[in-house]
């Protein structure tokens, strides 16, 4: 029979998911009241951003933000419904759904991005020491590495 966690490490874990939770609904809240999109749009947003023509397969997407492909289909028709991203067909395979941001999508980002940067610094970042953010990074690399084995 497995040994229970330590109370210590029954404060870590729970530390690390209430801490989660609570940066979540944060930058949740300010996403909604700044610009009418949940935290979890504006991933969808962002992670065209980053691409170097503000677009990508969709299943690409949603391996990246480890979604379900229902769950980005239907966040991706409500952002297309409020003209923020477009779909369409890939270059000669109809299979291919590719999505991409539109010129809304794209101010948007450029508007919302700095306040959530200045959030999660002022909300996380800020309280810690240099070196524990570099000691946070190694951490979360690691448990990230055997969390996502299920999504490779």
């Amino acid at each position: 029979m497995p040994e229970n966690p330590s109370p210590r490490e029954q404060d870590a874990w729970r530390g690390l998911v209430l801490t989660a939770q609570l940066l979540e609904a944060t930058l949740d809240r300010q996403l909604q009241q700044l610009e009418g999109i949940p935290h979890a749009y504006y991933g969808i947003l962002i992670a065209l951003f980053e691409q170097p023509d503000h677009r990508a397969r969709m299943s690409d997407v949603a391996h990246r933000l480890r979604f379900s492909q229902s769950r980005l289909t239907h966040a991706v028709r409500r952002l297309e419904d409020q003209g923020l991203v477009e779909r369409m067909q890939g270059d000669g395979d109809r299979r291919v759904v590719t999505v991409g941001l539109t010129h809304e999508g794209l101010q948007l980002i450029r508007r919302a991005a700095p306040k959530q940067a200045a959030e999660v610094r002022r909300k996380l970042l800020a309280r810690l020491a240099p070196e524990q953010v570099e000691q946070l990074a190694e951490i979360t690399a690691v448990l990230l590495e055997g969390l996502d084995e299920d999504w490779r």
